[in-house]
């Protein structure tokens, strides 16, 4: 349920916004609340440790959804065939299962055999795949193979060395419009809501355990009889990487964010070890993965994986178009997408 709340902007914070930046074709959830507290809770033994992340400063959006097959399918379908190496780039930003086909290098087509094929989660993206989708709306989906090659990220970073740590850019560039989200903004549009209480921190908001807007863990099952995919195999003979994304419409995230579990695993920009970068961190639980000891999509889940790995998805990130803006007024108007309690 959306709600309007009036708050007072505080000296320096970022308004994070652009007159020219599309929407294209993604449902947009608007993260407010700058300067919000940051996590204290603790992390698994496993995990990177996020005690005091998840602070931004500044608004931004997220998308309702991850990226789906229709929108993978259309960037594919516009660059891989003007590629100088077409199986190459094929090979390069193909993803490990979808809800389309290609029965060619650089023609795609939706799947016949699941249900609303355009809908399914993209599964096992690189997290180089995933920079360069995002150069591509940055540059105005383009119809040239340059077009994702820079812009946001810088393709020519994306090497290795000898002992197969990465040199990649390590952020988006200044100015962006569209981003791989970072650590602490994944963490704080699927977990923080500056609309309820904590009894410790009074008046701050609160940090929910799970990306249902409650501490208690969701309940693995199909549509109809779960929360989410994560943890389930198989049910009567159908995979759960061909559930159309939005099959959970009740499970929200505080702003009103669908499938931050369940869906595929995502990307965000965090460089794990900076001093010696082997991987990048995803967060959330993809569809038909081993729940962890009850730690399945709890808010310290973070995992990491080389950014060449083909595992993850992607949600994206974006700067706050100016028209939502209320300037004459000394404050906000945020909408907070999710269920009011």
């Amino acid at each position: 349920m959306a709600s309007c709340t009036l708050t007072t902007m505080a000296a320096g914070a970022s308004l994070h916004v652009d007159q020219d930046v599309p929407d294209y074709d993604f449902q947009w959830a608007m993260i407010g609340a700058p300067g919000n507290r940051a996590y204290e809770g603790t992390s698994s033994p496993w995990e990177q440790p996020l005690r005091g992340r998840g602070r931004v400063n500044y608004r931004y959006r997220m998308s309702v959804l991850e990226v789906t097959t229709a929108q993978w399918m259309e960037f594919m379908r516009t660059v891989v065939p003007l590629a100088p190496n077409v199986i190459e780039a094929h090979s390069d930003l193909r993803p490990t299962h979808w809800g389309a086909r290609a029965p060619n290098y650089g023609v795609y087509q939706l799947r016949t055999d699941v249900e609303n094929p355009g809908m399914l989660p993209v599964f096992g993206l690189t997290w180089r795949a995933a920079a360069k989708y995002v150069n591509w709306l940055e540059n105005g989906k383009q119809a040239s193979y340059e077009s994702i090659l820079s812009g946001v990220y810088d393709a020519s970073t994306f090497t290795q060395n000898p002992d197969s740590s990465f040199n990649d850019q390590p952020a988006h560039g200044p100015g962006a419009r569209f981003w791989i989200p970072t650590q602490d903004e994944w963490m704080k549009a699927v977990h923080f809501d500056p609309g309820a209480e904590d009894a410790e921190f009074p008046g701050t908001g609160r940090w929910w355990d799970y990306p249902n807007s409650r501490d208690t863990a969701l309940v693995v099952g199909p549509p109809g009889a779960g929360q989410t995919l994560a943890g389930l195999d198989h049910w009567i003979g159908i995979s759960p990487y061909d559930v159309p994304l939005g099959s959970f419409p009740d499970v929200l995230t505080p702003w009103g964010l669908l499938d931050a579990s369940g869906g595929a695993s995502e990307w965000n920009e965090e460089v794990v070890l900076p001093d010696n970068p082997f991987f990048r961190a995803i967060d959330g639980d993809e569809a038909g993965s081993t729940p962890w000891f009850g730690w399945i999509d709890h808010v310290s889940g973070v995992n990491w994986l080389s950014p060449e790995g083909h595992f993850a998805g992607l949600r994206i990130a974006s700067i706050v178009p100016s028209p939502s803006v209320v300037l004459p007024i000394a404050g906000l108007c945020l909408v907070r997408g999710g269920r009011s309690r």
